[in-house]
């Protein structure tokens, strides 16, 4: 995880432990969407969990859920097969189990929703859909690249017949002269 990330995190988790009283091990209910999406992703969620959250982690689902991914099929069998593994918490409609995201949005009362977030605007946690993400980062003002301020080179009016006999014979031939080696005679 990357260090800006651990940090966010680490503040959450502290808000969470001072004003609602959370402790290790976590309990996390992990839902069917969820599990298919860490399958998908190829992460393990007994071994990032407990990375993610500082501390021990208890893993657990409710049969409402294992239902729900019975019901949809081979589509997320996987995540059912890895969920059954987990600890199954058993929920009011225990006889008759439901839909599950009909059951999450029973786990949190409105009155409780309120609570957190305004505890989250004091903590400085909370982030308004205006605040937080579509608002783009203001790139630094950056030099000019140095390769782009050097001066341009002048170039040479091109000159028609370079030939030696067109110089005259006063000129000397630029570049470099090739000396040739005087023969001897005993050799090859």
């Amino acid at each position: 995880m990357k260090l800006k990330r651990q940090k966010q995190a680490k503040k959450t988790l502290s808000f969470y432990k001072f004003n609602f009283g959370f402790r290790t091990p976590h309990q996390v209910l992990v839902d069917g969407t969820f599990c298919g999406a860490a399958l998908r992703h190829q992460i393990l969620l007994k071994e990032q969990a407990p990375k993610y959250l500082m501390g021990a982690v208890q893993l657990c689902t409710t049969s409402c859920v294992l239902k729900e991914l019975e019901s949809l099929g081979k589509e997320l069998y996987g995540a059912k097969v890895i969920l059954q593994r987990f600890q199954v918490r058993s929920c009011k409609h225990f006889q008759s189990p439901r839909v599950a995201a009909v059951q999450a949005g029973q786990l949190v009362t409105p009155t409780q929703q309120q609570s957190i977030s305004s505890l989250k605007e004091q903590q400085g946690i909370g982030r308004g859909p205006e605040d937080g993400r579509g608002r783009k980062r203001k790139r630094k003002r950056s030099n000019p690249n140095p390769l782009s301020c050097l001066k341009k080179k002048r170039k040479a009016p091109p000159t028609t017949g370079s030939s030696a006999a067109d110089r005259g014979e006063g000129e000397a031939k630029k570049g470099r002269r090739r000396h040739k080696k005087p023969k001897t005679e005993g050799g090859p």
